[in-house]
């Protein structure tokens, strides 16, 4: 409510201020809210285990905050996010299930764990399946553009100055 900024001096005893509860009754001083956990109001008795999609890591917390974006909660009352495995991404926040991470398009990787996204994969490297944690090299003779899923042959270079084999450029003007 719209108090005086004071906390403590009522009758029912002591009055905790957010982030912080009265773990016992009669209870003297007030026990910060375990990481997992979030105390948003005064004067509570008892914490919030922060919800599925969510976590804290610290002490004496407000809120919970969303899992970033790689990450998940798939139960309640976390201090720490799980991590989608290598080959896979997650790029929303909030993610209360390992379902949400979606295996790396062909073309596409991931090489660490907790990946925002999937990286397409370089110049000259290809990756033609799902959830790979890295991209092959083309063979000899062969390249591929950036986020590619297979290699081509090189292409022969158009021969300088336009002028078919055998030809000498006119040098007239």
């Amino acid at each position: 409510g719209a108090g005086t900024g004071e906390s403590g001096g009522s009758a029912a005893g002591l009055k905790c201020e957010k982030g912080k509860y009265v773990a016992i009754q009669g209870a003297i001083e007030c026990t910060k809210c375990p990481p997992g956990t979030m105390c948003a109001s005064d004067g509570a008795s008892k914490y919030s285990d922060c919800a599925v999609g969510r976590y804290n890591s610290q002490f004496s917390q407000v809120s919970c905050t969303a899992c970033p974006a790689g990450t998940y909660a798939a139960s309640t009352g976390l201090a720490v996010c799980s991590n989608c495995p290598i080959g896979k991404a997650l790029n929303s926040e909030g993610s209360s299930s390992a379902s949400g991470c979606v295996a790396c398009k062909a073309g596409k990787y991931a090489s660490q764990a907790g990946a925002a996204t999937c990286a397409p994969c370089g110049k000259d490297t290809f990756t033609d399946s799902l959830g790979q944690s890295t991209c092959a090299a083309c063979p000899a003779g062969k390249t591929s553009g950036v986020g590619s899923d297979s290699c081509s042959k090189v292409p022969t270079p158009p021969s300088p100055g336009g002028c078919n084999a055998g030809e000498v450029p006119d040098s007239s003007g």
